[in-house]
């Protein structure tokens, strides 16, 4: 009967963890398509890599599911927000921009 009710209490665990993974999801995506936000935060890398430092280590054993959650919400703070239609211009700009110089210097 203890091994039922652990696992039941894994199972709670789990599901409290993806409905906490998806409101955040949901709410990187509102902010991700609001024009007036941040495309992004940005840093250099030498700065983000301090600020990212325990989401970018590879650990021997398993994380938390709090440090799962911390993690993800710090690497969604630092990404490029491509759901503003800057990020598509800007996209665009620069595949054009290669594609055009890729034409000409490949002639040279």
């Amino acid at each position: 009967m203890l091994l039922a009710s652990a696992a039941t209490d894994s199972f709670e665990k789990t599901v409290l963890f993806m409905i906490e993974l998806m409101t955040m999801l949901m709410d990187y995506m509102r902010t991700a398509n609001d024009r007036s936000a941040k495309v992004v935060d940005f840093k250099q890398p030498h700065e983000l890599r301090q600020l990212m430092d325990q989401c970018l280590q590879i650990h021997n054993e398993p994380q938390s599911l709090e440090q799962l959650l911390s993690d993800c919400k710090q690497t969604l703070k630092y990404c490029v927000k491509t759901g503003q239609i800057i990020t598509y211009y800007t996209i665009i700009t620069l595949q054009s921009s290669t594609s055009f110089l890729a034409t000409k210097y490949s002639r040279l």
